[in-house]
């Protein structure tokens, strides 16, 4: 497991299980509860009981933490997507543009 990011009040956990590079991805925010979002492979979810169990005594979470709620989805399909500007950048929003116009 490897932090990708920590922000005031989220954070992102990238997973790696049994050497698998895209195993799944931990988002956690703070609010008014903890809220942890884990996303795994399909392939994983056999193993569902055994990974949240590691998972939360990773984190420290014990069972009957009342402020904190889990949810766990699964995804089939991975992809790529390189984002690079050549030349000029635009954004729109409605009639804003953002952008370099020389």
């Amino acid at each position: 497991m490897k932090r990708a990011y920590k922000e005031p009040y989220v954070e992102k956990w990238v997973l790696k299980i049994n050497d698998m590079k895209d195993s799944g991805i931990i988002v956690i925010r703070e609010g008014e509860f903890i809220e942890m979002d884990i996303l795994l492979n399909k392939k994983f979810e056999d193993n569902e009981k055994e990974i949240l169990n590691e998972l939360n005594r990773t984190f420290g979470i014990r069972k009957n933490f009342e402020d904190f709620m889990q949810h766990i989805y699964y995804f089939t399909k991975t992809s790529r997507y390189k984002s690079g500007f050549k030349g000029q950048a635009q954004m729109v929003f409605g009639k804003i543009e953002f952008g370099n116009d020389e």
